[in-house]
């Protein structure tokens, strides 16, 4: 609990903001970034933080990350992103420069604003798990022409007329059967203690729909 001030009531108040864990998914990341209004967040604000945070936090898969920004140019802007540590494989981990109450704070100082934001989600699957006639089994097939075979390792596709808008993937591990999948889309919701819990649940919707092919309630 982080005791704080309602920006629209001017009341303190005890918020927990809640951080994805990514049970139970093949999720590995999420990214949230997108512009604020409302609640402060005017052109008259004059409020600004360019520290990039990062702070450590626990969940059952084990350590994962939180880091940030808020920031005004044009525009106010909140960027967060969580991961698990398992998503910097064969890279160098985040090092934390912040406790995470203080990190969390970037998300509290926005509670009660809109924001028009842009999610991106990053995941692993094992090939043979996606399905046959999906999108990435269906390019990813080998395709013969005489001798020469072709196989794609990695695509990206553009979708219109949903919100999500663009879905990649490529082929990972010594053996090419693991699929790193991101999937990015745009909402506009407030900014509550629930934000990033709630663009998790809702990316991760649009990853099993579009990816895997089947609706939240058929996941299990």
């Amino acid at each position: 609990m982080v005791e704080d001030i309602d920006y629209v009531t001017g009341r303190q108040s005890k918020m927990a903001i809640e951080l994805p864990k990514f049970e139970g998914t093949y999720g590995l990341m999420l990214r949230a970034c997108g512009h604020l209004k409302g609640a402060g967040f005017g052109d008259e604000a004059n409020r600004e933080q360019e520290e990039v945070r990062i702070a450590k936090y626990r969940t059952a898969s084990g350590s994962a990350f939180i880091g940030g920004w808020l920031r005004r140019k044009e525009r106010w802007h909140l960027h967060i992103d969580c991961g698990l540590g398992s998503a910097f494989e064969g890279r160098d981990k985040p090092k934390p420069t912040h406790k995470k109450a203080e990190v969390m704070h970037l998300v509290e100082e926005a509670l009660g604003a809109q924001i028009d934001v842009h999610i991106t989600a990053y995941f692993d699957i094992p090939l043979l798990e996606l399905p046959e006639k999906g999108l990435i089994r269906a390019f990813a097939a080998e395709q013969k022409t005489g001798d020469m075979a072709v196989k794609l390792t990695g695509a990206a596709f553009s979708l219109s007329g949903t919100p999500v808008n663009k879905i990649r993937w490529n082929r990972t591990g010594t053996d090419k059967e693991m699929v790193h999948v991101s999937v990015a889309g745009e909402r506009s919701v407030v900014v509550n203690e629930n934000y990033l819990c709630e663009s998790w649940k809702w990316i991760n919707e649009q990853f099993l729909l579009f990816v895997l092919g089947r609706r939240q309630s058929e996941a299990t």
